[in-house]
């Protein structure tokens, strides 16, 4: 856990439960950059820190109908269609289960 991140520690049987993965599964999505993420409506904050001296934050769809991660990163503005992440996502775990 980072700094100030709130967790749970759960066991199951006796059994530690963690994160460990049981297998990592490889999901390619686009990310746009664009000019502003207004249009992607409301968002709620989710992490915001720094990295290599530059400040930024990463907000979801705030349950309000928004489809829309958005990165503001320094001077840059990016978002990614949640949409599109499930559908990779759904497709990847397809693959890994043999099925077509």
């Amino acid at each position: 856990m980072t700094q100030g991140e709130m967790g749970v520690h759960a066991t199951s049987g006796g059994r530690q439960i963690t994160l460990d993965p049981i297998q990592l599964l490889p999901v390619t999505v686009d990310v746009r950059e664009v000019e502003s993420t207004i249009p992607c409506g409301f968002r709620q904050g989710w992490v915001d820190g720094e990295h290599n001296g530059t400040t930024f934050d990463i907000a979801a769809g705030a349950g309000l109908g928004s489809r829309w991660l958005t990165i503001h990163y320094g001077d840059r503005y990016f978002c990614m269609d949640i949409e599109d992440f499930l559908r990779a996502f759904l497709d990847q775990l397809k693959d890994t289960n043999g099925n077509s």
